[in-house]
């Protein structure tokens, strides 16, 4: 191509070649009154003006912002942003982004759920643009489902869903329906927006499952629990017979547990049988698929008839053996 009506003076000369395609060009100048004598330039590439988008989400929620980003050539030409619900069609409005060198970003909100595309374009050349993939918007929601009932130290099985499904939920158990607890958050499994997960009440009561969606803020809670009290657990004694010498050696002291459970269990000997033993007190080994209790007593360095007493390693339950073991 020839430059049309170059500007020269005596010892100068400027034009301009507007509209060249995108190449690698070199500038060639010869002297009108002696074509033998050409300049020759070093190369240089003219570019494609363009704009380009990074990845976005396949799903949003509605009415919540969405941070888009890319790069633009020429650097720091305008770009504007816009939702559509068409791949071809374009935004009927448009934000602008902001532009920092070839980098520019900008936000949008989705009003209605469905199938979206976001549309970036240089806002003076409209045909240089670029369409994301169809991203769908969806209304967030959170449900969590506990049981009617359940029993303290028992786990409670915890269901719901969440959408976006994707979505990382947490749950907590309370007292209160009103106030969200504030520590203790677990996460649930989430399959594809089905999430389960399980909760331990201590304490026998009313309770209620909280679920929340950082993502999205939201949180969900239960209908009311009731919890019943831990199964009383009853011990039996059996008798082991026979005289132990005082101060030596270990007495094999057993009994039941009913019912059946791996429930923390100690055990005393004392010469009274209406008052507990202050201190003694031994730690017995649950055994016999949970339903027998047994414990090597250390045998009393007093000589005396001693009672067995046994209860929780809490101090609950406690009984004590109508009979003694005889300590010689």
């Amino acid at each position: 191509m020839v430059a049309a009506s170059p500007v020269i003076s005596a010892n100068a000369y400027s034009f301009m070649i507007p509209g060249i395609a995108a190449g690698t060009y070199s500038i060639h100048v010869r002297d009108a009154g002696n074509t033998a004598i050409v300049g020759v330039s070093n190369s240089f590439t003219v570019q494609a003006p363009s704009v380009t988008l990074n990845v976005l989400p396949s799903t949003i929620t509605l009415d919540g912002l969405l941070d888009v980003s890319g790069l633009v050539s020429p650097a720091g030409d305008t770009v504007q942003i816009g939702f559509s619900a068409s791949a071809t069609v374009s935004p009927t409005s448009w934000v602008t982004a902001t532009v920092n060198g070839n980098v520019w970003s900008g936000s949008v909100t989705p009003s209605a759920t469905g199938a979206f595309y976001v549309w970036a374009q240089q806002t003076n050349a409209p045909s240089v643009n670029v369409v994301s993939a169809a991203i769908t918007v969806v209304q967030a929601s959170l449900t969590v489902v506990g049981p009617e009932t359940g029993t303290a130290g028992a786990a409670l099985a915890i269901t719901g869903s969440v959408v976006p499904a994707s979505d990382i939920v947490n749950i907590q158990l309370s007292t209160s329906n009103v106030a969200m607890p504030t520590s203790g958050w677990v996460a649930a499994s989430n399959n594809n927006g089905s999430i389960s997960g399980s909760l331990t009440p201590s304490d026998a009561g009313t309770f209620y499952v909280w679920a929340q969606d950082p993502a999205s803020g939201l949180t969900a809670v239960s209908s009311a629990i009731a919890v019943n009290a831990a199964a009383a657990v009853v011990y039996g004694f059996n008798n082991p017979g026979g005289s132990y010498a005082h101060g030596s050696g270990t007495i094999g002291l057993n009994g039941s547990v009913s019912p059946a459970q791996a429930m923390g269990t100690q055990v005393s000997l004392s010469t009274s049988n209406t008052t507990a033993p202050a201190s003694g007190w031994q730690a017995a080994s649950i055994i016999d698929s949970n339903a027998l209790w047994a414990v090597y007593y250390t045998t009393p360095a007093e000589v005396g008839n001693y009672y067995i007493w046994v209860q929780t390693t809490a101090g609950a339950d406690t009984v004590v053996s109508s009979f003694t073991v005889s300590v010689t």
